[in-house]
C-alpha cells in the first residue's frame, strides 16, 4: 500500500512487536515493516517514542547484525526526531 502511494496508518504495534522479537527473521520484518510505513511526513510521536526505545536498546546490545538493522531504518525514516532522540 505504502509503495502505491497510500498513507498507512495501522500496523505499527505489530512492527514494533517484531522488532523486540528475539528471532532475527522477526526482527528483520519487523525493521522492514517499520521503514516502510514511519516516513518524515507522518511520523506518530507515540509510536516514534517505542520505536526509538527499541532502537537503542539494539544499538547498545553489541550485535552487529541487530545495529546494522537499527541503523538501516533510522537512515530510511530521516526524521529530525531520531537524530535528537538517539544522540548519545
Amino acid at each position: 500500500m505504502y509503495i502505491l502511494g497510500y498513507d498507512v496508518d495501522y500496523g505499527h504495534i505489530e512492527a514494533l512487536n517484531l522488532i523486540n522479537a528475539p528471532k532475527f527473521s522477526e526482527k528483520c520484518t519487523g525493521y522492514i515493516a517499520t521503514s516502510l510505513i514511519m516516513n518524515e511526513k507522518n511520523v506518530n510521536t507515540d509510536h516514534l517514542e517505542l520505536v526509538m526505545n527499541s532502537i537503542r536498546t539494539d544499538l547498545m546490545s553489541g550485535n552487529e547484525v541487530y545495529e546494522s538493522l537499527a541503523l538501516a531504518t533510522v537512515a530510511n525514516i530521516g526524521c529530525k526526531e531520531f537524530s535528537d532522540g538517539l544522540h548519545v
